[in-house]
């Protein structure tokens, strides 16, 4: 749980906070589990010197919003909030590992054109292999599925055609070698 007061960007007083509640199971290699997290926003009615909408400033939203950053650091949480529910699970062996996690992305307060909260469906993909003590390889890929909703939370033109089943992949190569690090000396 988190909480924030004392100004938001646009130098509101602020009052708001994040939630989050999650369940793990394990057997063997493989662990699954389902979760939400809450962050709270503003309502339609609220006064313009007030904000309760979160702002995860510096943080790295996609470890818990989903990997397609729709709600990353730079642009903040939709304005009136966000509920995420999501099921996450991850399959590993010796030097591999994939993951699949599932989340449904609600708004927190009712939108002003929509009786409806639900913004999106996301879906992301990651394997990744470990090719020896130095190197790994990882690929990715995420699908998102958006209602109209999602550009009114992200404060966009809905007159505006915008591309509501986004998606990315990645190819990614970790190398990280020992040699560049040096191990302390013991003096007897």
């Amino acid at each position: 749980y988190y909480y924030q007061t004392g100004k938001d960007r646009d130098n509101r007083k602020l009052t708001a906070y994040h939630g989050s509640i999650f369940s793990t199971y394990a057997k063997g290699r493989f662990t699954t589990g389902p979760g939400v997290d809450i962050l709270s926003g503003n309502n339609t009615n609220i006064s313009s010197n007030e904000s309760k909408r979160f702002d995860p400033l510096y943080g790295t939203p996609h470890k818990f919003w989903g990997n397609m950053d729709y709600f990353y650091a730079p642009t903040g949480s939709p304005s009136a909030g966000l509920k995420d529910y999501y099921f996450k699970t991850k399959f590993t062996t010796k030097g591999f590992f994939i993951t699949a996690d599932l989340h449904r992305f609600e708004s927190y307060n009712s939108l002003p054109t929509s009786m409806k909260s639900h913004l999106a469906n996301e879906l992301d993909l990651t394997a990744n292999f470990t090719l020896n003590q130095f190197t790994s390889f990882e690929v990715g890929y995420s699908s998102m599925w958006a209602s109209r909703n999602m550009a009114i939370a992200k404060s966009q033109d809905v007159t505006v055609s915008y591309d509501k089943t986004p998606s990315f992949g990645y190819i990614m190569i970790n190398i990280r070698p020992d040699f560049l690090y040096t191990k302390k000396l013991t003096h007897n």
